[in-house]
């Protein structure tokens, strides 16, 4: 969701807003142009969006956000809700992807692990792209789960398109709640890069750097 209409050279998109008891009935949409690709992009749940200072290296052009127009967030009118009800294409709500991330070359996934404390079983596998590091116990529950033995990969850290996290004895946690487990317990971030626009200065050497200007749309 977005704050007013903004738009740009290929899409009109609509940055964000304050969401009303309506704002959630489209969920993630596109209204599609003559072309067939989208023209409007709603995002309402779990969507990723380029937000200020934003390093963006998935598509060309790459570069850098900036905001151009500082205005203060406004509730999003129930008649345009109404009309990407209508005009848009339907999906569901919770399709959220993350856009593929560059690894930091000086990236140490077994230093990222050893830093968090968790224990490994030497146990890996590779599954459409994603590493999977199998984990000695789950870390949210502070043992290994009924019948997680070693191979199983009942609890893993993941290497993929992000860093991720995949237990099937907490189907509902994900990276987030691992994240959460490491404040709790007073583990410290991690101090150095982990993907390339963690550096912006070793960004800038792989990629020009561009700045997207947008215009309210009248």
């Amino acid at each position: 969701m977005t704050r007013n209409w903004y738009c740009s050279t290929k899409t009109l998109l609509l940055p964000t807003t304050k969401k009303t008891s309506k704002s959630d009935k489209p969920g993630n949409c596109d209204v599609l142009g003559p072309d067939g690709k989208p023209a409007v992009e709603f995002k309402s749940h779990n969507k990723t969006v380029a937000a200020p200072g934003t390093w963006r290296d998935d598509k060309e052009p790459f570069g850098w956000y900036r905001i151009v127009r500082d205005l203060e967030l406004v509730t999003i009118p129930d008649q345009l809700v109404e009309w990407v009800w209508e005009h848009g294409t339907k999906r569901n709500r919770k399709d959220g992807k993350f856009p593929k991330a560059q690894w930091h070359p000086t990236f140490d996934r077994y230093d990222w692990l050893e830093h968090h404390e968790l224990a490994l079983t030497g146990h890996e596998k590779t599954v459409a792209g994603v590493l999977y590091v199998e984990l000695q116990e789950c870390p949210l529950v502070g043992r290994a789960h009924t019948g997680a033995g070693k191979g199983s990969f009942c609890t893993c850290v993941t290497f993929g398109n992000r860093i991720g996290f995949s237990c099937l004895g907490c189907p509902d946690k994900h990276i987030e709640e691992l994240r959460e487990h490491f404040e709790e317990e007073g583990i410290e971030e991690y101090e150095y890069c982990i993907y390339l626009h963690d550096d912006p200065s070793l960004a800038a050497k792989h990629t020009p750097i561009f700045t997207f200007d947008v215009e309210e749309a009248r």
